[in-house]
């Protein structure tokens, strides 16, 4: 192993989303370590490009492998780096996706204890649902044991995993977070004019507007949001729903706009993935919202001082969920029930008052804990932590 200088950490994702490069950016800036990060793919794309002028992301292409089995609805996946890596002697800290469709990680962990270097699980750990004391909990309890540190996106799932009876001493949250640069520039710098320009280009003007973002999945249950909206306009008569993305439903949900009668109070925009224009559509926005799972939404919401609406269905959410404080950022309606929606909606729309407090309150959370820095910094402690133990 290195000793010298800055002590070697090495990241393993498959995939390198464009949500996770200012993240990531942000962790390669440690005074403390030196981070690597390797991504790939199952189809072999080329490593991403980062933007031009920016700093380059430490990163290398790693290949992925993968096998679909009959019965599984995700594929087993394989990355060689990762077991590479367990041998070689380049690093001294490992940090392993906790997807246990990715073998890979689970042979590295066992390589990497007996080589010894220090591993570190990220991720979820839980999958979905409950958490509970079943046969899923008992594989994963056992391959959590293989890591010196366990590092979760959430308080809610460390309580969760003492709960089940997992050591606690290694296990450490890095909030999950989006880089929330840009959303902080593009808040100050859009004024009213150009926010009055953009609903008069958008067909928005004199309307109140519930957004969603996201990709449009059965599990997101985008058809309840339009469900809700008669419910919603019998309180609110101006309202309008804007859902941003697309997915396998979108036809589906058209025709339900139409069966329904709420064409005018209803846009299907379409996938948006131009930063500006997203800012435009949250900072029109009175509330977000989501009648199914909802991650990051919630970041990219609370960044633009945005208060969420969301099912009280706890965990069929990602960690998120944990920003989401009934009536300071956000509010919980009756899972599965457009009515309840509605209503709840209802209130916070007709409280100008109250959503101002909330506004503030969002984006205070996002500059306090749930930033760039503040994972970045998580992941140093997590690193520290694994090398002094």
């Amino acid at each position: 192993m290195i000793h010298s200088g800055r002590r070697r950490v090495a990241v393993f994702q498959t995939v390198l989303p464009s949500y996770r490069v200012g993240v990531f950016r942000a962790i390669a800036d440690s005074e403390a370590y030196q981070y690597t990060f390797h991504f790939g793919s199952s189809r072999g794309e080329p490593a991403l490009h980062v933007a031009a002028g920016e700093r380059a992301l430490p990163c290398r292409y790693a290949r992925t492998r993968s096998l679909r089995l009959p019965g599984m609805r995700a594929p087993l996946r394989f990355q060689p780096t990762e077991v590479r890596a367990a041998f070689g002697h380049e690093f001294d800290v490992l940090i392993f996706g906790a997807d246990l469709h990715v073998v890979s990680y689970v042979v590295a962990s066992v390589l990497a204890r007996i080589c010894g270097k220090k591993v570190i699980h990220w991720g979820h750990t839980l999958g979905k649902g409950t958490p509970q004391r079943d046969w899923k909990w008992s594989i994963r309890r056992q391959v959590m044991r293989l890591a010196d540190g366990v590092l979760l996106y959430g308080e809610r799932e460390r309580e969760a995993l003492a709960r089940l009876g997992m050591r606690m001493d290694k296990v450490l949250v890095a909030p999950n977070a989006l880089d929330t640069r840009q959303a902080r520039l593009l808040r100050g710098a859009l004024t009213e004019s150009m926010l009055a320009h953009f609903r008069g280009q958008k067909g928005l003007v004199g309307r109140r507007i519930l957004l969603y973002v996201g990709r449009l999945l059965p599990e997101k249950r985008v058809t309840q949001l339009v469900e809700a909206m008669p419910h919603l306009r019998r309180r609110v008569p101006d309202a309008k729903l804007v859902i941003i993305g697309d997915g396998p439903e979108r036809d589906m949900i058209a025709k339900l706009i139409k069966r329904l009668d709420t064409t005018g109070a209803v846009d299907m925009v379409g996938a948006v993935f131009d930063e500006q224009e997203l800012a435009l559509y949250f900072m029109c926005a009175e509330l977000a919202v989501s009648a199914g799972g909802i991650g990051l939404m919630v970041n990219h919401a609370f960044a633009y001082g945005v208060p969420v609406l969301t099912s009280d269905n706890l965990w069929i959410h990602g960690p998120e969920v944990a920003m989401i404080r009934p009536g300071v950022t956000g509010m919980f309606f009756r899972d599965q029930q457009p009515s309840s929606l509605a209503a709840c909606a209802a209130t916070l729309m007709n409280d100008p008052a109250k959503r101002a407090q909330m506004r503030q309150a969002c984006i205070r959370m996002i500059d306090g804990r749930y930033n760039e820095k503040a994972m970045a910094r998580a992941f140093d402690d997590a690193v520290r932590y694994v090398l002094e133990h």
